[in-house]
C-alpha cells in the first residue's frame, strides 16, 4: 500500500482519503545542481576571454503561474566557472541557461526553460525519465548495458556540445502539490481543485460507463477541467488550453458540452470541432439538430470571425446532400429569428457558395422545396380561411390540387424535405383530405419517382419545433438501444418544422388507442383477433406472436423515454396502434414534466393496456417489464450525451425549455437518477410503472377526456 508521511513524520493510513497536500505541509528542501559542458579553451562562448569577464555563476529561484510571481526571489552565493565543475546527469529536470541574460519569469519569456530543439541525449533521458516513473519494465542485466552505452554516447556528447544546463532535483508525491498561499480567505488554487476532484471522483455521470471507469474518469475530466477555468484570466486561460493536446481524445458527446454556452474560447471550441470529426454521417445526423444551435455560441456575426463549427457542418453538408438536406432547413428556420437571422443567412449563404461550381442542380433542389413548402403554407391558411363545412373545403383543395398551372400534381423529381432519401413527383388529389382537428392539417398523397406512394401531414399555424426535438431524441434513443442490441419496435416517425409556424409530419397508417377500445369493448385482444388471428399461438392469447411482440416492446420503450422526456398530457387519442401492433405517441406539447391535468402519472401505462398482455400474472407483462429495465439503464448510461444536447437546446426557442432555460437540463438529469445502482434503477422503475397502473385521477381524468372528444364530434 503507498503510504506518505506528514511534516511531523506521521503515516498518512487512509490514502484514499487524500487527493491532494499544499506546499505548506512540505518540510523539505529544494535542492539543484549545475550542470555545463567540457570546452576547449577557444571555444565560444565559454572561452577563456569570456570567463575572465564572467568569472562567476549564481542562480536565481522563484515561483510563477503564468506571468505572476508567486514567491520573492531567491539567489544563491556565486560559484567559480572552472574547469574542475562537476557534470552531473541526475535529476529529472534539465533546463537551458541563458548567459548574460537575466531570467523574466513571464508567459512570452526570453530566456524559455527548453528551446525546442532535441538530440539523441534528450530522447535517452526522456526515457530514463519514463523507466523512473515505471512506464518501462525494469530488466537489470539489460538495464546495465543501457546504462553503460548511455554514459559513453553522453561522455561524447558533453564534450562537443555548448549549451549550459541547469539539471533540478525535485522531490516525488503520491499526491498533487497545491501552491499554499498563507492569507486569510479561501486559497482559489485549493479551491478550484477540491472542485475538479470532487467532481471528478462524485460525478454519476462516469459510474458503470464503458469501456472502464478509469477510461471514463479519464475522457470525462476534460469537461470538468475546462469548467474550473477562469477563462478571464489570460495566463490562466493560455495554461488551459496549451494543455489540450496532451488529454486523451474525448467522446462526441463530451465534445457536445464543449461546444455549448458554458465555453465561448475559440480554442477549446475548435478542439471539441476536432474531436467531432471523427462521427460518422448518420451520428452527425443525430445530433444536427443540437450542433445548429450551437452557432449561436460561435460569436461568427463579425465578419472577421471564422467558425470551426460552421467550416465542419458545411465540409460535412456538401459531402452529403441527406445531411445537407436538413442541415439547410435546420438554417432556414433560425434565419426567421430576428434575433440571429443575420448569422443563420450568413452560414446559409456559405453553404450555398461551398456546393459550387457543381452543385447547380442541388441548390436548384433546395429552391424548389422551399417553393414547395411556400405554396402548402398558403394552401393550408386559405383552406382555414373558407367559411365551407370541412367536405367542401376538401372538394376544393383537390380542386386546387389538380389545377395545372398550380404545379402540384406533376413535377420534376424532388427530394422531400421531410425526407429527402424519397424523390416525389406531384400530389395526388383523389387522395388528398384535411383531418378534423381545429388546425385543420392537410393529409397529402406524394407520387413518388420508384412508383411508390408518401403520406404526409402538413401543419400551419403551429410550431413543430418541439415535436421535432421530441422524435429527434426518441430516434437516438432508438439507435443508443439497437447499438445494445435491444430493438423495441419504437417505429418513430419524421418531423421537419420548416417555418415557426408550419412544418411537415410523416403520416403512419394507425387507429388511436382510444379508437380501438372503444370499438372492441374495452378489449386490444379483441381487435388483434380480428386481424391477426392464430389460433395455434396459445401463449399469445390467439394473437400472431410477432404483434404480441412489437405491442409489448413498444409499450416498453415508449414508457421509459416517455418518462425520460418527461413527456405530459397522455392520453388514449395521442397514444396510436400500428397495424402491425406497434404503440407511438404523438402529439408532443407538454414536455420536460409540464402536463395540463392535475398529478398525472409517471407514465401512461393503463390496466386496459395490461389486459393486452394477459395480465399482471403473464409471461407478457413479466417482458414488457424487463424491457422497460434493461431500456432504463441502458440510457442512463448515455445520459452524458442527451444531457449535453438537451444542454444546446437551451436557447432553441422551444416552447417548454424557454419557460425555464436554467432548469431544463437538470429536469431531465433527474429522471435518470444517476445516483443509483443498475440494481437500484430497477427497483426505482418497478415502483414508477405501479404507480401509474394503478393511478386513480389519471383514470378519471382519461374518462373525462373520452367524454369531452365525443361532444366535440
Amino acid at each position: 500500500m503507498n503510504v506518505v508521511r506528514d511534516v511531523s513524520g506521521e503515516k498518512f493510513k487512509n490514502y484514499k482519503d487524500y487527493s491532494f497536500c499544499l506546499t505548506g505541509m512540505l518540510d523539505l528542501n529544494l535542492s539543484w545542481k549545475l550542470k555545463r559542458p567540457h570546452v576547449d579553451a577557444e571555444s565560444v562562448p565559454y572561452s577563456a576571454e569570456r570567463r575572465s569577464q564572467f568569472p562567476d555563476l549564481y542562480v536565481t529561484c522563484q515561483l510563477f503561474s503564468g506571468s505572476q510571481p508567486l514567491t520573492v526571489l531567491l539567489k544563491t552565493s556565486y560559484k567559480p566557472m572552472s574547469s574542475k565543475f562537476a557534470i552531473i546527469l541526475t535529476g529529472p529536470q534539465k533546463l537551458h541557461m541563458w548567459p548574460d541574460c537575466e531570467a523574466d519569469g513571464s508567459e512570452f519569456t526570453k530566456t524559455p526553460s527548453d528551446t525546442g530543439v532535441k538530440d539523441e541525449m534528450d530522447r535517452f533521458e526522456k526515457l530514463l525519465k519514463k523507466q523512473d516513473r515505471g512506464d518501462i519494465p525494469r530488466t537489470e542485466w539489460l538495464d546495465n548495458l543501457a546504462y553503460r552505452q548511455i554514459e559513453q554516447i553522453h561522455k561524447k556528447h558533453a564534450a562537443q556540445s555548448e549549451k549550459m544546463l541547469l539539471n533540478i532535483d525535485l522531490p516525488r508525491f503520491d499526491f498533487p502539490v497545491i501552491f499554499d498561499e498563507h492569507i486569510s480567505r479561501e486559497n482559489p488554487v485549493e479551491a478550484k481543485h477540491r472542485r475538479l476532484v470532487r467532481s471528478h471522483r462524485n460525478s454519476p455521470l462516469d459510474r458503470e460507463l464503458k469501456p472502464n471507469p478509469k477510461i471514463r474518469d479519464e475522457l470525462n475530466a476534460l469537461t470538468k477541467f475546462l469548467k474550473s477555468v477562469v477563462w478571464s484570466d489570460p495566463a490562466e486561460a493560455k495554461q488551459a488550453v496549451d494543455l489540450l493536446p496532451a488529454w486523451v481524445d474525448i467522446d462526441v458527446d463530451d465534445a457536445l458540452e464543449l461546444l455549448g454556452s458554458a465555453f465561448e474560447n475559440r480554442e477549446v471550441r475548435s478542439y471539441a470541432v476536432g474531436q467531432l470529426r471523427s462521427a460518422n454521417d448518420d451520428d452527425l445526423l443525430l445530433f444536427l439538430l443540437q450542433l445548429v444551435q450551437g452557432l449561436k455560441f460561435e460569436h461568427i456575426d463579425n465578419s472577421s470571425v471564422e467558425s470551426n463549427l460552421a467550416e465542419f457542418l458545411i465540409e460535412r453538408s456538401v459531402k452529403n446532400p441527406i445531411l445537407g438536406n436538413y442541415f439547410y432547413w435546420y438554417l432556414m428556420i433560425e434565419y426567421e429569428d430576428p434575433a440571429v437571422g443575420k448569422m443563420y443567412g450568413k452560414v446559409s449563404y456559405q453553404y450555398m457558395s461551398a456546393m459550387s461550381p457543381t452543385g447547380g442542380l442541388r441548390r436548384q433542389n433546395l429552391h424548389r422545396q422551399a417553393k414547395l413548402i411556400e405554396t402548402l403554407a398558403n394552401l393550408s391558411k386559405s383552406v382555414k380561411q373558407m367559411r365551407e363545412a370541412r367536405p367542401k373545403k376538401i372538394e376544393k383543395l383537390r380542386e386546387y390540387i389538380s389545377d395545372p398551372k398550380n404545379e402540384l400534381m406533376s413535377f420534376e423529381p424532388l427530394a422531400l424535405p421531410l425526407d429527402p432519401r424519397i424523390e416525389v413527383t406531384g400530389i395526388i388529389p383523389s387522395k388528398t383530405g384535411i383531418f378534423k382537428s381545429s388546425l385543420l392539417p392537410l393529409h397529402l398523397t406524394f407520387s413518388c419517382a420508384d412508383g411508390s406512394l408518401y403520406q404526409a401531414i402538413f401543419k400551419s399555424g403551429d410550431d413543430l419545433r418541439q415535436d421535432q426535438l421530441v422524435i429527434q431524441l426518441i430516434t437516438l434513443m432508438d439507435d443508443l438501444l439497437r447499438k445494445e442490441n435491444l430493438d423495441l419496435k419504437l417505429m418513430p416517425y419524421k418531423v421537419l418544422a420548416t417555418g415557426v409556424d408550419h412544418g411537415m409530419v410523416q403520416f403512419v397508417e394507425s387507429q388511436s388507442l382510444a379508437n380501438v377500445l372503444n370499438e372492441n369493448n374495452g378489449s386490444l385482444l379483441m381487435f388483434w383477433r380480428k386481424y391477426h388471428l392464430d389460433e395455434r399461438s396459445v401463449d399469445t392469447f390467439g394473437v400472431r406472436p410477432d404483434v404480441m411482440d412489437a405491442y409489448v416492446k413498444s409499450c416498453a420503450g415508449y414508457c421509459v423515454i416517455m418518462y425520460l422526456l418527461g413527456v405530459g398530457d397522455r392520453h388514449l387519442d395521442n397514444l396510436l396502434l400500428s397495424p402491425n401492433g406497434n404503440i407511438f405517441h404523438v402529439d408532443f406539447g407538454f414536455i420536460l414534466g409540464r402536463d395540463p391535468k392535475p398529478f398525472p402519472a409517471p407514465m401512461k401505462i393503463t390496466k386496459e393496456m395490461v389486459e393486452a398482455m394477459g395480465g399482471f400474472n403473464s409471461v407478457h407483462y413479466q417482458s414488457f417489464k424487463s424491457y422497460c429495465f434493461t431500456a432504463y439503464n441502458i440510457l442512463r448510461k448515455s445520459a452524458n450525451l442527451i444531457l449535453n444536447l438537451f444542454g444546446l437546446m437551451t436557447y432553441a426557442n422551444i416552447p417548454d425549455i424557454k419557460m425555464e432555460p436554467d432548469k431544463a437540463v437538470w429536469k431531465v438529469e433527474e429522471r435518470f437518477q444517476l445516483d443509483l445502482t443498475d440494481d437500484e434503477a430497477i427497483k426505482f422503475f418497478q415502483n414508477l410503472i405501479n404507480e401509474s397502473v394503478s393511478a386513480l385521477i389519471p383514470q378519471i381524468a382519461e374518462t373525462i377526456h373520452g367524454w369531452a372528444q365525443a361532444f366535440r364530434k
